[in-house]
């Protein structure tokens, strides 16, 4: 098992930022999530499962990566 693998594991708290395809698109956006499965692939990659548990609230204003404050 590959030091990259070793930091996750099944509980971890981790952010997820889906790919970019167009500023407009309302699935650019973090989403803070839990690890669900992590393990060891055939070709010697490792595969990480996560779930995601909610969006960030970014305001449109904001630079990608900064959370809105009020």
């Amino acid at each position: 098992m590959g030091i990259a693998l070793k930091s996750y594991y099944r509980g971890t708290h981790v952010f997820v930022t889906l790919t970019f395809s167009s500023p407009h698109d309302p699935m650019n956006r973090e989403y803070a999530a839990e690890v669900a499965r992590a393990e060891e692939l055939l070709n010697g990659e490792f595969g990480v499962a996560v779930h995601l548990k909610m969006p960030m609230n970014y305001s449109g204003s904001s630079a990608p990566g900064s959370i809105a404050r009020s």
